[in-house]
């Protein structure tokens, strides 16, 4: 059972810590880099609108200021932003924020990212949201 305020697993009458070390044994994820916010807010970087004119199939539109994956026409980019919105575990799965795209973008040029801290952290937050 998850235990919200000391954010770890109480399994019988003994505790269960998830450390980072814990993520990247069970997922092979990087932790070296830059830290992924997953729910972060986009600062910078070109408006949704220029990605969606730039990644997505002609006519394709903003959907609540987000960007509709379905038709983003570079397979293993589409893929990264679906497995990112899944882990950041986004309501809307199928709509990929800015800071979603832009940090999609920059895994497809080789940058490498702290994907376990950010991962960890997420875990936590939608273990606790789950109260």
């Amino acid at each position: 059972m998850w235990e919200p305020d000391s954010q770890r697993f109480l399994i019988g009458d003994q505790y269960l810590d998830i450390e980072i070390d814990d993520i990247y044994f069970l997922t092979g994820l990087s932790r070296r880099g830059d830290l992924v916010e997953f729910g972060g807010r986009g600062g910078g970087g070109e408006p949704v609108e220029s990605y969606i004119r730039d990644l997505c199939t002609d006519g394709t539109h903003r959907q609540g200021g987000k960007l509709p994956i379905q038709h983003v026409t570079d397979i293993p980019l589409r893929t990264i932003l679906y497995t990112l919105t899944r882990i950041a575990g986004s309501n809307s799965a199928h709509l990929a924020s800015k800071s979603q795209v832009m940090i999609s973008i920059r895994a497809t040029e080789g940058v490498v990212f702290d994907w376990c801290s950010g991962l960890l952290a997420n875990l936590k937050d939608q273990l606790t949201r789950c109260r």
